[in-house]
């Protein structure tokens, strides 16, 4: 619906070329984050378009995101060091897990949006923020089992560590991945 002094525009919010820097007062999302997490590359994807927001934003001016995703979870993305923003979070009363986030570009002029720094974090952060952080540098390891079909013949057990593991184990004939296949020869 319309409204007086308000535009409605549909377009890829990871590259609102048709806006200049620093010309948008309000930026509102919600969901939107969300969805893109759900997605492949979903790291970059949300960098893209909190970085889109930041360069369209007028010093001062703020990005409301409505998200499903928890202050531990989210903030990290709102950091990323091309995103020039004070970052203030909510949770709103009665809607359990529903979170506010109120970004407010930094006033500070001649400030730029480097839209070619995609690295994000390191793995370290990664494990951080997916709750996983620990304290041991120990390897860990995915355990597997297979038996023939038939419930017989030899069990093959299996130890990766990480994809270099992996590759080795295949390329050593101790592992074969099947797809959708049913595993009849005892090897996985």
């Amino acid at each position: 619906q319309h409204q007086e002094g308000m535009e409605f525009l549909v377009m890829d919010a990871t590259s609102m070329s048709r806006f200049d820097s620093n010309s948008i007062d309000l930026v509102i999302e919600k969901g939107c984050i969300d969805s893109l997490f759900c997605g492949t590359n979903s790291y970059s994807h949300v960098l893209t378009l909190n970085q889109e927001v930041c360069r369209v934003l007028k010093p001062g001016s703020v990005f409301i995101s409505v998200s499903c995703g928890a202050e531990n979870i989210r903030i990290p993305h709102f950091s990323h060091r091309t995103l020039h923003w004070e970052i203030d979070h909510a949770n709103v009363p009665g809607r359990n897990g529903l979170h506010v986030y109120m970004l407010q570009k930094s006033e500070e002029e001649g400030l730029e949006i480097n839209m070619m720094d995609t690295d994000f974090v390191s793995e370290e952060d990664v494990n951080r923020e997916m709750g996983e952080d620990k304290q041991t540098t120990e390897k860990q390891f995915l355990n597997t089992q297979e038996k023939a079909a038939g419930g017989e013949g030899l069990v093959i057990v299996a130890n990766v560590r990480d994809q270099e593991d992996l590759l080795a184990a295949m390329a050593e004939g101790k592992i074969r991945l099947l797809g959708n296949q049913k595993i009849e020869t005892g090897v996985i």
